[in-house]
């Protein structure tokens, strides 16, 4: 088992220390770095078989070129694996969807980090709800929006010189399914295998795509 963060290992303990939710005794060791380099070009040669990702493949700047060079990477049998979370139960809840054109735009410009619109999108919409709320009460119910325009555009200007960590791919479960029904039209070697959709009280769907 191999682990890959865009942090180091000294950088997530930090984080962990300074969180009541989190253990530095639990941080494990990091063996890529993704800073600078995608996960597809950091493991060529490794024989890895399969990726699982909790709540980090909506951070991923351009998806479709990620889904595409791991697939190639792993081979026929490789797998990828997630837990990614379903807008309509995040702070993501008042942002549009994710177009296709929008990933493939992402794709034929071949970014690294997530570009200023996508940056802007984030904290203009940003409202942090409670899955077990919107459940029970609605989309509505009387949680206000955390950012104003103004902190928006700020940030919209740092990510124009700067890595500004984001979602970038903002999907529910059936969205997510009519993205992979697009992979073979697109040259993507990933077939959805096994999709679980996000169920009471939870905010998040699993998936399994592979190789084919």
């Amino acid at each position: 088992m191999r682990y890959a963060d865009v942090s180091t290992t000294n950088e997530l303990r930090r984080l962990a220390k300074s969180s009541p939710l989190r253990r530095v005794d639990r941080v494990v060791e990091v063996d890529y770095v993704l800073r600078n380099i995608t996960l597809p070009r950091a493991i060529p040669g490794t024989g890895v078989r399969f990726v699982f990702g909790s709540h980090v493949y909506e951070h991923i700047a351009n998806l479709l070129g990620f889904f595409r060079q791991l697939a190639a990477e792993m081979g026929p049998g490789g797998a990828v694996i997630g837990a990614f979370p379903d807008r309509r139960y995040t702070y993501d809840i008042d942002r549009p969807r994710t177009t296709l054109g929008q990933f493939i735009d992402r794709e034929t410009r071949d970014i690294a980090s997530p570009d200023a619109q996508t940056v802007f999108d984030h904290f203009y919409h940003f409202r942090p709800v409670k899955a077990g709320q919107v459940w029970q009460h609605g989309a509505n119910h009387g949680v206000a929006r955390q950012f104003s325009l103004a902190h928006a555009r700020k940030m919209m200007n740092t990510a124009r010189i700067s890595y500004v960590d984001v979602h970038c791919n903002i999907l529910t479960d059936q969205e997510f399914v009519e993205l992979t029904e697009t992979f073979p039209e697109l040259g993507i070697n990933l077939t959805l295998h096994k999709l679980v959709e996000t169920f009471r009280p939870m905010n998040e769907f699993h998936f399994c795509l592979k190789v084919v």
